[in-house]
């Protein structure tokens, strides 16, 4: 009898947790979405920079190779890409 109880005992507390255990979980995913977003912003403005940097080392006669701006233009297409496949987080 007292086995039965605590089985009883046992399956209502696993009941009961479960969703807060699932809540925990979407926090921290929610949670670790907000840090790669900013992340994906700081990368945005550090390219931008180069870019504003660039263009204004052109206007003064700088001439860059074609493999910088091979380069270049990889890395803003593999940002494209990676916001491309950003999909927004259901609540």
């Amino acid at each position: 009898m007292k086995k039965a109880a605590a089985m009883v005992m046992a399956a209502i507390l696993v009941s009961f947790s479960a969703p807060l255990i699932t809540q925990a979980v979407d926090h921290q995913e929610e949670y670790s979405c907000k840090v790669e977003a900013r992340k994906c912003m700081t990368d945005i403005s550090a390219i931008q920079a180069k870019i504003k940097k660039m263009n204004e080392s052109i206007k003064k006669g700088t001439v860059y190779s074609k493999e910088d701006m091979m380069r270049l233009e990889k890395s803003i297409s593999e940002l494209q890409q990676a916001i491309d496949s950003m999909k927004p987080m259901k609540k």
